[in-house]
């Protein structure tokens, strides 16, 4: 005596009364009928998406009002308050900041092995270099008030503007190293997240052995470090006349960096599918915009 069941989920069968279900592909799920396999959806953001519009929108009014500011900059490059402002560094600034915003749209492209080996180093790279830039202007704008917080072996690097961008070398050397460690040793690379009868999620990891994940460690705990005492110092000098002073305005977008770097850090680090992508652009947005 027969009986007629259904297929199993994720199984078909092409012919009437068969005896025998047929196992559907990976990344693929079977039709409600049960009688053909159908790939599964990609759930990444497309360009034609809300919130990849609305990044979109976003990233292009802060590269039109870098760009702006860099213009204003270059124009007035011999006035007296650009040159007070350190204007090689603040061109230099500006271009991370450039940068940070193009992260953004890196964010939203679809994952390759190229793309991945990319951004993840760029967001760690360029971060940095920012907060370097930063604390060698807060200390040049400290140093010109003759106020004794830096050590006086550090002063002479950060008044002389022709040695300044080897300070920002020094510092920003150590980020250069882990990340040639990092792409030669455990590179990120593409992944597919496969929830079978559901979906597929393209996405990057950013490392497959445990070496890996120090080395991402390490430069993330640099970098945090770099930060604090980039913050710490932009607050020690809060005092300053106010004309003059840069150092508040430093210390808010230190603020608003870390702030966004300690929502980004674990969401990317224990969190899959594509809100990642999402928290990843905000909070590549919010950063380049404090800095701006």
């Amino acid at each position: 005596c027969w009986e007629c069941i259904k297929c199993p989920v994720g199984s078909i069968s092409t012919e009437y009364s068969s005896q025998n279900c047929s196992q559907c592909p990976e990344q693929h799920m079977s039709s409600e009928e049960g009688t053909a396999c159908l790939p599964l959806p990609v759930i990444n953001i497309t360009w034609s998406d809300t919130s990849a519009v609305i990044f979109t929108i976003l990233t292009a009014v802060g590269l039109f009002g870098t760009c702006m500011t860099f213009a204003i900059f270059l124009k007035n490059q011999d006035t007296p308050l650009v040159k007070a402002s350190n204007r090689e560094l603040s061109f230099f600034l500006l271009f991370t900041i450039a940068l940070c915003f193009v992260l953004t749209l890196l964010h939203l492209t679809q994952p390759s092995k190229v793309l991945c080996c990319i951004v993840y180093p760029w967001r760690y790279f360029v971060s940095t270099a920012c907060v370097s830039v930063l604390f060698l202007k807060t200390n040049r704008l400290v140093q010109a008030f003759q106020t004794k917080i830096i050590p006086n072996w550090f002063r002479h690097y950060v008044v002389d503007p022709r040695r300044q961008f080897l300070v920002v070398i020094l510092l920003n050397i150590v980020e250069v190293i882990l990340t040639v460690l990092w792409l030669a040793i455990d590179p990120p690379h593409e992944h597919q997240e496969v929830r079978p009868q559901t979906h597929v999620f393209h996405t990057c990891l950013p490392f497959r052995t445990r070496v890996g994940m120090i080395l991402r460690a390490v430069m993330f705990s640099y970098f945090i470090f770099l930060s604090l005492a980039a913050s710490i110092y932009a607050f020690k000098a809060r005092h300053l006349p106010e004309n003059f002073n840069e150092a508040r305005y430093i210390g808010c977008a230190m603020y608003v960096l870390l702030i966004s770097w300690f929502s980004f850090y674990p969401v990317d680090s224990s969190l899959e599918g594509f809100y990642t992508t999402i928290v990843a652009c905000a909070t590549a947005l919010v950063t380049a915009y404090g800095l701006l």
